[in-house]
């Protein structure tokens, strides 16, 4: 309609050819016939190319290429059964390197996604257990720790990504624990199980934007479900996010001026809250 910049038409097209190769190797070492201990070293590839909308075609400025991205990955561990078989551990610590990794960046000035290759680190460690207390108990607990890093970024990115920054949306701690309740219900005289879980989920609070504006909360989630069971059947009722949580999952910074300001952050949460219903199982 005539406003200042805009061009009548534009045409745009491009290739992008690249040539990768991708593989790894792992070695697992029995202590035991109940203990291992594994690593592994892998180097993987995700393809460069162009990205699905170009948000300056109004303007004839044709739409980049990204680069691909390479990583190299290692992981040592071990996991073992104990106490006659009834505790089982398993534990890894990895590190990660990722180079012209693509992140997602939002331009709030023109309400688009555009890719912008960083390198960076991701590292930690993951460690699980679950024991058998008794016929009727069972219980699992898990925590994850995740150090991730930016480095060798330019001064001045688009993104306002800056050298030792960490990942957005990457928590550096994660735990849960889950308990499972089996009650036979022979002693009365009737067939199966009923079954009852309770759960508890969390998440650390995490950078919003790769230019680290502001940070998403942290949270607790709570789930059960109980039910009756036998080898073929399986009815129960369940609800997730018991609490009705508010989950941030998504942060971005919006500002009148990227300097000045004035700034506003604004978060997308999760879609739904608090569920509950009911479901069925026919095994056969």
């Amino acid at each position: 309609n005539g406003a200042p910049g805009i061009l009548p038409s534009f045409s745009d097209s491009g290739t992008f050819e690249d040539f990768y190769a991708a593989g790894g190797v792992s070695l697992d070492y029995r202590i035991t016939d109940r203990t291992t201990v594994y690593t592994s070293a892998k180097t993987g590839y995700a393809g460069g190319g162009f990205q699905d909308f170009n948000a300056q075609a109004p303007f004839g400025i044709p739409q980049p290429s990204f680069p691909s991205s390479t990583s190299q990955s290692f992981e040592l561990g071990a996991k073992g059964l104990f106490l006659d078989d009834k505790l089982f551990l398993n534990g890894a610590a990895f590190f990660n390197r990722i180079e012209n990794g693509h992140t997602q960046v939002f331009d709030s000035a023109t309400f688009s996604f555009f890719v912008e290759p960083l390198d960076y680190t991701t590292f930690g460690f993951e460690a699980e257990a679950q024991y058998q207390i008794n016929d009727y108990w069972q219980v699992f607990g898990a925590v994850g720790l995740t150090e991730s890093r930016f480095f060798d970024v330019e001064p001045g990115v688009p993104s306002g990504a800056i050298n030792g920054n960490p990942l957005p949306n990457v928590p550096m701690w994660q735990a849960n624990f889950r308990a499972v309740n089996t009650l036979p219900l022979d002693d009365i005289g009737l067939k199966g199980n009923i079954v009852t879980t309770g759960e508890i989920q969390f998440v650390d609070e995490r950078p919003a934007d790769i230019a680290n504006s502001f940070t998403l909360d942290s949270y607790v989630v709570v789930n059960a479900q109980i039910g009756w069971e036998n080898e073929n059947f399986k009815f129960y009722a369940f609800g997730r996010n018991l609490t009705d949580t508010n989950i941030q999952v998504f942060g971005e910074q919006f500002a009148a001026d990227p300097v000045a300001g004035p700034f506003v952050n604004a978060v997308t949460l999760q879609s739904t809250d608090r569920i509950v219903g009911f479901g069925g199982e026919i095994r056969f």
